[in-house]
């Protein structure tokens, strides 16, 4: 790794980027616009916040809430559990005296603001001896933490939230709690969702993980702590339900880039009021959208609806984003914006594959807790056969008769191992059931193995032939 990029901590460069972002909005247009100019580094991502209003100064407060509580998590007397975003943070945040690192929003944030990008502590990664075939969004920040580039400091456990539908995600965890030298706590998953004996054996699951948790931190639960969280989250799955119902209106009110903000807010702020106010403001400029007819792009005009049937592509200053909404295409609600709390919109007629919330005991909470991990995205839709109910092809026919895309696109690499070893099928099928779908081979968070300017050549012609045709 170069010296320069060891010159200042991973966690504290996220931490005082958007901070400043969220500042920003205290000042005139004028004002704005010159401080922006000196800050050449990061002026794409910045402009990118400011255009999103208010939006963007409350994602910036939560991203620099989270990398503020992560950077002082030891000097306060906290304990640091690393962990995935298929991992809930409501229960990390349910125990006094931990303070959680979830790697993939963590490394989105630096794949965002970072101009240099991540490629450094990916790669320094690979040199400690983990895979280069894994999934990068691990790889950004267990790189900075194996070369001493947080000023967090080292984690105190690992927790692998995962079992079965993520290998990669499974790998990176036990990778970095051998390196390191720490504890590691595993939580399963079964094959199946929808089954009584499931729902028990994740309870039980979860009971030992916190059982361990509380052993190796010192921590302890707090219940009234716990059930504010999931009250609050029941609030926030309505704001999820209005969003997910916009984005089937044509033209869709909601912006591309606010669903950035409320994917990447959910995974670490669930449950708290920051994360409610950000989904409320999100909620109030779509249906002002709506009002007048707009669509969520920057000209409020809508020239196609995109499903990206995966995960979007997270490129370095939300290049994918700018795309979308400066070219009039709207981004529609993908398999990371699907959580099943009952009342979804797009889980009508399947009340068995969701959730409910029960705050009335220490067990109905930890029951919920849970099944909103078994629900999580990828959790529920890759942990058993690619066709059968409640898996991805499921969601994605779902989906896409719900919000009407006129395209679908997949963007991944083979190391997304188990959406990689289906997504040909599911083009298949979705092909057969008249949605022009591509697959595209494109690393979302690593532009080397496939630049943004090539992916974003290859989706304009693909949408330019299959418009010709279908």
């Amino acid at each position: 790794m170069k010296r320069r990029t060891k010159e200042y901590n991973y966690d504290w460069m996220e931490n005082a980027i958007f901070g400043i972002g969220a500042t920003l909005f205290n000042g005139t247009p004028k004002e704005v616009a010159a401080t922006v100019k000196l800050c050449p580094t990061f002026e794409p991502v910045l402009n990118t916040i400011v255009k999103s209003g208010d939006v963007g100064r409350l994602f910036c407060l939560v991203a620099a809430d989270y990398m503020d509580r992560l950077m002082h998590a030891h000097e306060r007397g906290n304990k640091i559990v690393l962990t995935t975003f298929m991992q809930t943070n409501m229960l990390l945040d349910a125990i006094d005296g931990v303070e959680s690192c979830l790697v993939e929003p963590v490394t989105g944030y630096a794949s965002l603001a970072f101009r240099q990008g991540n490629y450094e502590y990916f790669d320094y990664c690979c040199e400690k001896g983990f895979t280069e075939t894994s999934c990068s969004a691990q790889r950004g920040a267990i790189g900075a933490f194996l070369a001493d580039c947080m000023a967090a400091g080292k984690p105190d456990i690992c927790i692998l939230g995962s079992a079965g539908p993520c290998d990669t995600n499974c790998n990176s965890m036990q990778f970095y709690a051998d390196y390191a030298g720490i504890p590691l706590v595993t939580l399963d998953t079964p094959v199946t969702l929808v089954d009584d004996r499931v729902e028990d054996f994740q309870f039980r699951d979860l009971e030992y993980l916190i059982e361990q948790l509380e052993k190796h931190t010192g921590g302890r639960l707090n219940e009234d702590k716990l059930r504010d969280l999931l009250t609050e989250n029941d609030k926030q799955n309505v704001l999820l339900g209005e969003i997910c119902d916009m984005c089937r209106m044509i033209p869709n009110p909601i912006s591309g880039v606010n669903l950035l903000f409320a994917i990447a807010a959910h995974i670490t702020h669930s449950g708290t009021k920051l994360y409610t106010a950000l989904l409320e403001e999100i909620v109030r400029v779509g249906k002002q959208n709506a009002k007048q007819g707009k669509a969520g792009t920057y000209s409020g005009k809508e020239k196609a609806r995109l499903f990206m049937f995966y995960i979007d592509h997270f490129t370095i200053n939300a290049q994918f984003y700018e795309w979308a909404m400066a070219n009039d295409i709207s981004l529609l609600i993908n398999m990371v914006f699907t959580y099943w709390s009952q009342g979804s919109c797009y889980a009508e007629g399947k009340d068995e594959e969701c959730y409910t919330t029960d705050t009335t005991s220490r067990e109905s909470m930890l029951r919920t807790l849970a099944s909103i991990n078994g629900h999580m995205p990828m959790n529920k839709q890759l942990r058993g056969p690619w066709n059968e109910k409640g898996q991805w092809l499921s969601d994605t026919k779902a989906l896409a008769r719900l919000t009407k895309p006129d395209f679908l696109i997949y963007a991944g690499t083979m190391g997304c191992r188990n959406s990689w070893s289906v997504n040909k099928l599911i083009e298949r099928e979705m092909e057969n059931l008249g949605y022009p779908t591509m697959v595209s081979f494109a690393d979302v968070f690593d532009e080397r193995p496939n630049s943004w300017e090539n992916v974003r050549r290859q989706y304009e012609e693909f949408m330019s032939v299959r418009r010709r045709v279908a």
